[in-house]
């Protein structure tokens, strides 16, 4: 273990910054086009999601196929390319 320098960083390495640039610079659209595509509200479509697919897939546990068959808690299916198509649009 290497002890860091005055300003927390070690030495020998840069320093890395980490933005959140969602709704800034990019749109999530977890928040407006999801719902719409499922033609739900966005307190309905929580409410109706699976607790962890979206976790899952965005930290790699699960591929988009897998997403797309467990996103609803109930196992309702839906057409994955058709919302890809959506959300891009």
């Amino acid at each position: 273990m290497t002890a860091a320098g005055p300003a927390g960083n070690v030495p020998g390495q840069q320093p890395v910054i980490l933005m959140d640039i969602m709704d800034t610079i990019v749109s999530d659209p977890f928040f407006e086009h999801m719902p719409r595509f499922f033609n739900l509200t966005f307190k309905e479509l929580l409410a109706a999601k699976h607790p962890t697919a979206w976790v899952e897939f965005e930290n790699d546990h699960i591929t988009q196929q897998q997403l797309f068959d467990k996103f609803f808690a109930d196992g309702r299916q839906f057409d994955g390319q058709a919302l890809i198509e959506h959300m891009v649009h």
